[in-house]
């Protein structure tokens, strides 16, 4: 355990060490903003948000996402002890499926950059860690080697699911508006974990810990197929971009 907990320092090292080497620009900011209140700031990113319609429905897939999966990812030690009848070395072949899959699904990623609509790319993400989760949901107790598939691909589709709709926040909010933005982004997505564990032990011991598995990849599935049909989501830059344009505000530069 002290090895393990090495690596984990050690690498948290590598990935923090250089922010004291390297600058990174502020975006101006006017002089109004900077004796605006905190909480008029967060005002300020809602409203930001509010008129992005896009954006907001995206936010709120997240929120539903995250209330349905994160239980599912919680209640894991126990499906594997009380449904696949294993313990703890199962349960790390699992956990290393999941990370090889990121790993691979990360590198893929970065060498291909995804389709021209980034959006495109971060749903058919969800649906396929959709899939995945929901296949989990649905194997017997004899099928503990079986589960490293639907595992892998959860993994390798996490970086197609998260890492474009990151960019796409990134390349279109104005920079001064952009820590407003993923705070709200992040607060929001974050607020509905609590919930959902507080929900997850009773249901699981009523319907059983599979129960999470098929409702949350359903979930996934279903929110992924019905925002890839809805037009202000599928065209979410452009929308923002046009926003920009009526009210005069600047937009960030595209890469």
């Amino acid at each position: 355990m002290y090895g393990i907990l090495g690596i984990d320092v050690f690498t948290a090292a590598i990935a923090i060490g250089p922010l004291f080497f390297v600058h990174i620009p502020q975006p101006a900011r006017a002089e109004e903003e900077e004796e605006m209140p905190y909480f008029e700031q967060i005002r300020a990113g809602f409203h930001y948000v509010w008129r992005w319609k896009g954006l907001l429905f995206v936010i709120g897939t997240a929120m539903i996402i995250n209330f349905a999966v994160q239980p599912a990812f919680s209640l894991l030690p126990l499906l594997v002890k009380k449904h696949f009848s294993a313990g703890a070395l199962q349960l790390g072949w699992l956990e290393a499926a999941f990370g090889i899959g990121v790993v691979l699904g990360g590198l893929t990623l970065s060498m291909w950059g995804g389709f021209h609509r980034r959006i495109l790319t971060s749903l058919l993400g969800i649906v396929g860690m959709g899939v995945g989760i929901f296949a989990i949901g649905f194997l017997p107790s004899s099928a503990l080697l079986i589960a490293l598939g639907p595992m892998f691909l959860v993994g390798i589709m996490n970086p197609f699911a998260n890492g474009p709709l990151q960019a796409l926040i990134q390349s279109t909010v104005s920079p001064e508006m952009q820590g407003r933005v993923f705070t709200l982004l992040g607060s929001l997505v974050t607020a509905m974990s609590p919930l959902s564990l507080a929900m997850a032990g009773p249901i699981a011991d009523w319907l059983g810990i599979q129960f999470w598995y098929i409702v949350g990849g359903a979930i996934m599935i279903t929110v992924g197929l019905i925002a890839l049909s809805i037009p202000t989501v599928m065209h979410i830059e452009d929308e923002h971009a046009a926003l920009m344009e009526k009210q005069s505000l600047p937009t960030a530069p595209s890469d």
